[in-house]
């Protein structure tokens, strides 16, 4: 059937299913001539479109559970699939639950990550929810069941949605496909009284994965009491493994949809629905956001709606919205309101276009955040104000329920300003929005159930949490404001959380649980995270300068030294995460130390962090060479396996801590045999410290002079061999900030636009490095050197620089195949030895992270060296074109090298002269001829041309120009330029003088 765009379409599906058990002694048939049905049109959001679905003979099949006989249910019968059946593996289905949601893997592609929702799995647990569904609603037989499917923009959205209709139908259950959707929608369906679209439903089945990657996605389950909690999904996980066992003994045919299914447009009865709540809050009028200029970020999720169906009819201007279109790669940013790139997204959006308001959305629409006309963010702590502001001006002294990490700040406003009592519960949406409703069956009322993600649920909105409905509350408020006659657009929002208190610093770390680390003696993370927070608890009593906090719900809550940290166990992972605020970076550094000081006493601490945290006393040792103390401990992660780089470092702190050495000889980096020997050693140094000298050198005040030295070397002693290069460093806030003012200044290079030179701070295993990890690998550190320095200040280089280092230019050069060895920047160092050992020479050891040896510098891992070499071929590439000139004319009887000369190579001949000089500022070999006549200025120039024609990345087309025109009667020519930038050319014009 074709589609037809921007109508609704009566009776586009009818699939009329024939009941042979008894029960049924009719045809059942229903009259879907109704409104809001269509044919969707093609969907391609994430490269995916609607299919037509045949109708299907009905039969009695047992296949999933002989349960659903007894109430008289059935299958379809099908014509196969067009895509082959897949095979069936064994699967943990109670490993998809994700607290009161399923997740899963849906898509192949990402290493490491199996697909686990099949189509298979997927139409096991439709039926599950089906059979689930028909036992709570205990219906009488002569009563069909009816299930709504919507979905979000991801590319597996057509593969599941035809599953899911396969799982309900095949049940004997009503489908209705509702296509590109919202999470709360898909709830309202349950709730909205319209026979005419098919409503209410009995049960909706939202797919999404929310902000999670594209190869993700998972389910949502709703009925008209609200989202299904998590021992519903343990049980519905529980009746689809049963299923799924059938399908392993009795085949799986991967048949297409069946029963009644049909499609319905609920969002159009949706966004109708939020547009009637802004009008009404407004005095009814038609157009109450008329002059108000509101940009949406959808994310390219399934929010696009909000913009032309929600705000253009009411009158709002938004042009300057983005990412409206669906596609389930997410190619802009990830659709998630708490992510920095996603809320600088909409933030300059907002400032760009000079509008009143930005809202953005999750994948789908459940979450959301907003952005003033100055630019300030309405998400977490500030969002939570907001609305709470909003909200108890309407239910005044009303209770707001919020997650365990919101700020002390904020319990403040919400009760000291606005006269409110904030509840802080769990984390969790699900969590806190079944404590609102507890409450308020006890008698405490409470109307806002917000959580800092951005999930808020209102009591006036049957407790769903609906991202698009919190963003309506904001819009009521600019409405009504504007109906009584204020016009300062979104500063009526801003005015509602005058007087928050917000932290200088906030921050959260996550501490792994190696679930594998013998101290669990085979028990639960859970287990033994409840041991780690019993003990801080312990400790913190006897603490003077901390104080419990008398009331919470979850981890243990410290408030002390003008902040507080929160340490809790995750819901779903084997993680601690330790959230701090403080009202500065000194105060946090110190609630983290407080945490750490706590915890290093337990004996199963290695667990945590594969490492004791131990003092700096106890690890004196007699080695004769270079103890480095980075503070990079190498840990295995318990899930990976791979290196994690763990720093326990407090600038310039009485108490700090450090948990991370490396050591050198003058035969390169240790070993692991060594390490082992040295802990050995240390074990009997410990009972008996030897007193020895301490002195403090500086010493990187020798080491960078030999750098310079080297680079001077390169370019034949010249003293400022990068004179006129700009380049720039990042240091991630690391330790290579010395790089630009004691290596390249030095050298002549100019180095404005350095970033992050600042050393930063770790505390816990977690970095609080400001601005970017300080790792070449990572994609942000890579892209923080390359976009904004490269286009704004053009330098000619740029390098981030560590142990490890990377640089970024416009060219890559290919070379000889590898020899590739095992993974560890060690064990390559280690080989490129062994190799040279038995006579197979080798003059460079390095591994794709970035770290490189090489045999002139010891074997030694240096960043900074491998930047040198770079740094090397640059100077000495302009230094080399003209020390061979120089050569060239010391043949020529026809011409005499000036005797005395400052400044490049200066040349007498044909009764003129000539200079070819290296510049101050440009990448330009700048040649000035005199002579007395045109024929023998070109003689100069042909003279010149054939000394630097070895040198391919020198563009002499100015003097190729000159050499090949004729200038009859000019006396003297000057001022053009052969240049060279590696291997890009630049062209200049020949200027004449006469």
């Amino acid at each position: 059937m074709a589609a037809m765009s921007g109508k609704v379409v009566q009776n586009v599906f009818k699939a009329q299913c024939y009941q042979q058990n008894r029960q049924f002694g009719t045809q059942y048939q229903r009259d879907s001539c109704a409104p809001y049905m269509r044919t969707l049109p093609p969907f391609h959001g994430g490269k995916l479109a609607w299919t037509g679905i045949s109708s299907m003979q009905m039969r009695n099949l047992s296949k999933y559970q002989s349960g659903f006989v007894s109430r008289g249910t059935f299958y379809c019968n099908a014509s196969s699939s067009a895509t082959a059946v897949p095979s069936l593996d064994k699967v943990d289905f109670l490993k998809l639950q994700n607290g009161s949601d399923i997740r899963g893997v849906a898509v192949a592609g990402v290493e490491g990550e199996p697909v686990s929702l099949t189509e298979p799995v997927t139409e096991a647990i439709a039926a599950a929810f089906a059979a689930w569904l028909l036992d709570k609603k205990k219906v009488d037989a002569s009563r069909r069941l009816k299930v709504s499917i919507g979905h979000d923009s991801r590319i597996s959205a057509q593969m599941l949605q035809d599953a899911v209709s396969r799982g309900i139908s095949g049940a004997g259950l009503d489908v209705v496909q509702y296509g590109l959707a919202s999470t709360p929608a898909m709830f309202n369906s349950a709730l909205t009284e319209d026979k005419a679209i098919l409503c209410p439903v009995d049960g909706a089945i939202m797919i999404t994965a929310s902000h999670l990657p594209y190869n993700r996605n998972g389910f949502k389950f709703f009925t008209n009491a609200g989202g299904l909690g998590k021992a519903d999904i343990k049980d519905i996980l529980e009746r689809a493994a049963d299923i799924y066992s059938n399908f392993l003994t009795e085949g799986y045919s991967g048949k297409k949809a069946s029963a009644s299914v049909q499609k319905v447009d609920y969002m159009a009865v949706y966004t109708s629905d939020l547009v009637k709540a802004v009008r009404k809050a407004a005095g009814n009028r038609e157009k109450p956001l008329e002059g108000f200029h509101i940009i949406v970020d959808a994310g390219n999720g399934a929010g696009g709606f909000f913009a032309s169906q929600v705000l253009e009819p009411l009158g709002a201007i938004t042009s300057g919205s983005q990412f409206l279109e669906p596609d389930g790669m997410f190619p802009n940013h990830i659709p998630n309101p708490e992510d920095k790139v996603a809320m600088k997204a909409i933030t300059q959006a907002v400032l760009d276009n000079k509008a009143d308001l930005g809202i953005i959305f999750d994948t789908d629409v459940d979450r959301s955040a907003a952005v003033d006309s100055s630019g300030r963010e309405f998400n977490r702590n500030r969002l939570i104000a907001l609305v709470s502001a909003i909200v108890l001006e309407e239910h005044p002294s009303t209770t707001i329920v919020t997650d365990s990490v919101t700020s002390d700040g904020l319990t403040s406003f919400i009760e000291k300003k606005l006269g409110g009592k904030h509840h802080r519960f769990k984390r969790g949406y699900k969590n806190v929005i079944d404590e609102a409703m507890r409450l308020n069956s006890v008698g405490e009322e409470s109307h806002l159930a917000i959580e800092t993600s951005g999930h808020g649920a209102l009591k006036e909105n049957h407790w769903l949490d609906d991202g698009a409905y919190l963003m309506v509350k904001l819009l009521n408020k600019l409405a009504s404001a504007r109906a009584s006659g204020r016009d300062d657009g979104s500063k009526v929002l801003t005015d509602l959380v005058e007087g928050l208190e917000e932290p200088a610093i906030a921050v959260e770390l996550r501490l792994k649980i190696n679930q594998s680390h013998p101290d669990l003696k085979g028990g639960s993370f859970r287990d033994y995270g409840e041991a780690v927070l019993k003990h801080l608890e312990n400790s913190i009593a006897s603490d003077p300068k901390l104080q419990k906090a008398p009331v919470n719900y979850e981890g243990v809550r410290v408030s002390g030294l003008g902040g507080w940290f929160l340490l809790r166990l995750s819901l779903h992972d084997p993680v601690l995460p330790l959230n701090i605020e403080a009202p500065s970076r000194e105060d946090a550094v110190k609630l983290g130390l407080e945490v750490a000081a706590a915890v290093k006493d337990l004996a199963s601490t290695p667990a945590i962090f594969n490492s004791t945290l131990t003092e700096d006393e106890a690890f004196l040792s007699p080695v004769d060479g270079v103890i480095m103390i980075t503070g990079s401990l190498r840990l295995y992660s318990s899930e990976d396996g791979i290196f994690e780089y763990v720093r326990v470092h407090m600038h310039e702190n009485p108490a700090a801590q450090w948990n991370g050495f490396r050591f050198f000889t003058n035969a390169g980096g240790l070993g692991k045999t060594d390490i082992k020997d040295i802990l050995e050693r240390a074990a009997d140094i410990y009972s008996n410290f030897l007193t020895t000298s301490v002195q403090k050198v500086d010493y990187m005040a020798v080491y960078t002079s030999d750098l310079v030295k080297a680079v001077r070397k390169a370019a034949g002693n010249v003293e400022k061999p990068l004179e006129g290069f700009h380049i720039i460093v990042d240091a991630g806030n690391g330790a290579g900030e010395f790089f630009a003012a004691k290596v390249l200044e030095p050298l002549g290079a100019i180095t404005s636009g350095c970033q992050f030179l600042e050393p930063g701070y770790v505390i816990m295993g977690s970095s609080m490095f400001p601005n970017h990890i300080p790792n070449p690998e990572d994609k942000v550190a890579m892209k923080a050197l390359l976009p904004r320095q490269f286009l704004t200040t053009r330098p000619t280089w740029g390098s981030s620089l560590m142990q490890r280092s990377a640089a970024v230019d416009s060219t890559v050069r290919g070379g000889k195949a590898p020899y590739r060895f095992t993974r560890g920047y060690k064990n390559v160092i280690d080989e490129a030895i062994r190799m040279n050992s038995v006579g197979e020479e080798s003059h460079l050891a390095i591994e794709s992270s970035g770290q490189g040896a090489l045999k002139e510098d010891h074997w030694l891992d240096d960043g900074s060296y491998l930047m040198v070499k770079l740094l090397n071929k640059l100077a000495s590439a302009r230094a080399s074109v003209l020390k061979h000139l120089e050569n060239s004319i010391a043949s020529d009887p026809k011409l005499q090298k000036a005797p005395v000369n400052y400044e490049g190579v200066r040349v007498s001949g044909f009764g003129g002269w000539f200079l070819l000089w290296l510049p101050l500022h440009d990448h330009v070999l700048p040649l000035n001829i005199e002579a007395p006549s045109c024929e023998d200025a070109v003689k100069f120039g042909l003279e010149v041309a054939a000394a630097v024609k070895e040198f391919p990345a020198l563009d002499t087309s100015a003097l190729d120009k000159f050499v090949q025109t004729q200038y009859a009667e000019r006396r003297s020519l000057s001022a053009f330029g052969l240049r060279s930038s590696g291997c890009r050319l630049f062209r200049d014009e020949l200027t004449c003088l006469t």
